[in-house]
């Protein structure tokens, strides 16, 4: 689609003017095709400028999310990429691709999500153009993975891909949320697909929601949710990042590298907790993180269980 080529050209030169003649010959096209082109780049939200005798300049800080502009910044060119205005759920769209033979590996990004999904049945509130909301369908090897695991996996990934584009230092609420000076800035659902017969994972569906500039929650949210609320940040290269890293932490999944980082990153870990299991709450002390993400708490008798899944929160 020469839409999309221009793009790619444009965003291969962020901040300089590329001459209408340029694209035209480039993509063996009229300039008047050039033209259209871009005029429907601009209306899908992309700042541009253009300039008589200097043709047209991407202008840098337009944060409109597109196929094109997530495959430049993701080192694995193969993996299959879809991108939304709207969605349900970028989980359930996952689940509804995986159903129809999809490959992996895939990444679904959705501008605004309409029933965002997190842990426990919660919603993920979702609004357009603040955040990036994405799912990444992968098959694990051997059809084994550790759901906490791969969870944790995606948790240092988060911190990571923050940390790289926006310059931010993320911490890591046990098991699945990113928080930074003390407010929830993203929250991570991940979700096997099993074979019936043999039981063993088909696929693995990591749903990834990053509040990005959001600063109109719901009031029930208002007290715990924030954003990066950092200046610039592009969207299409945060996703990218956090799944650059994802893939190779999943790469060696086994070998439980990301663990030791995944404690320093942890914001629990000698405080003590409330923790919910089976409905009934338990005050303990969070002493450890095991090779599987398990949380290891203290009782009150001074015995240690280690929690594979659950809720948890900081008594403070």
């Amino acid at each position: 689609m020469l839409k999309e080529k221009i793009l790619k050209i444009l965003l291969e030169n962020v901040g300089i003017f590329i001459s209408g003649e340029a694209l035209a010959t480039a993509n063996s096209v009229s300039r008047n095709a050039v033209w259209k082109a871009v005029s429907s780049l601009k209306k899908d939200g992309y700042k541009i400028a253009s300039a008589h005798n200097r043709g047209y300049c991407l202008l840098d800080g337009s944060d409109v999310l597109s196929k094109t502009a997530v495959l430049r910044f993701l080192d694995n060119k193969n993996t299959e990429v879809f991108v939304f205005e709207e969605l349900d759920s970028t989980n359930s769209e996952a689940k509804r691709s995986v159903s129809k033979g999809i490959s992996s590996p895939t990444l679904i990004i959705a501008d605004s999500q309409t029933s965002g999904r997190g842990r426990l049945g919660r919603s993920f509130y979702s609004p357009c153009s603040t955040g990036v909301y994405f799912s990444y369908v992968y098959k694990p090897a051997n059809g084994i993975a550790s759901g906490v695991a791969v969870t944790s996996a995606a948790a240092v990934a988060v911190c990571r891909a923050i940390k790289e584009v926006a310059g931010l230092n993320a911490g890591i609420k046990w098991v699945n949320d990113i928080y930074i000076d003390g407010k929830k800035v993203c929250g991570i659902l991940c979700e096997a697909i099993t074979e019936l017969n043999s039981q063993t994972a088909q696929c693995i569906i990591v749903g990834i929601g990053i509040n990005v500039s959001t600063e109109n929650f719901p009031d029930d949210l208002k007290v715990k949710a924030g954003s990066l609320k950092a200046r610039n940040v592009d969207r299409n290269r945060l996703a990218a990042s956090v799944i650059n890293h994802l893939e190779m932490l999943i790469e060696g999944l086994e070998k439980r590298t990301f663990i030791e980082e995944y404690r320093r990153l942890s914001l629990v870990l000698g405080k003590p907790i409330t923790y919910i299991k089976n409905g009934v709450e338990t005050q303990a002390a969070a002493v450890g993180v095991d090779n599987d993400g398990g949380l290891i708490v203290r009782l009150s008798d001074g015995t240690e269980t280690t929690l594979s899944s659950g809720e948890i929160s900081v008594r403070i």
